[in-house]
């Protein structure tokens, strides 16, 4: 199975908010620096996750991004369904 770069750079982003619950918000600037992954790439990239109901948004200065689930009911599969469709398998 190919993972696009979209679904990679999601699900890191995904892990890094993870280990960052529960102490607020996590900025999305931080996660882009931490992760190596441009801003506006990964404005792009949550903004389906927002959708799809895995993040939340809180503004403000103290705001950013939070899990909506518990990182334990949050499937790989899912994620991957929210960036890049429904999966098949590829020769």
């Amino acid at each position: 199975m190919k993972i696009s770069t979209r679904t990679r750079y999601g699900t890191r982003a995904m892990l890094d908010i993870a280990l960052h619950e529960g102490k607020g918000p996590v900025q999305l600037k931080a996660i882009a620096e931490r992760q190596e992954i441009s801003l506006p790439y990964l404005e792009h990239i949550v903004a389906p996750l927002i959708r799809a109901g895995f993040l939340r948004t809180t503004r403000g200065p103290a705001g950013g991004v939070s899990l909506r689930k518990r990182p334990q009911d949050i499937r790989i599969r899912e994620i991957i369904e929210a960036l890049d469709g429904s999966i098949a398998p590829v020769d």
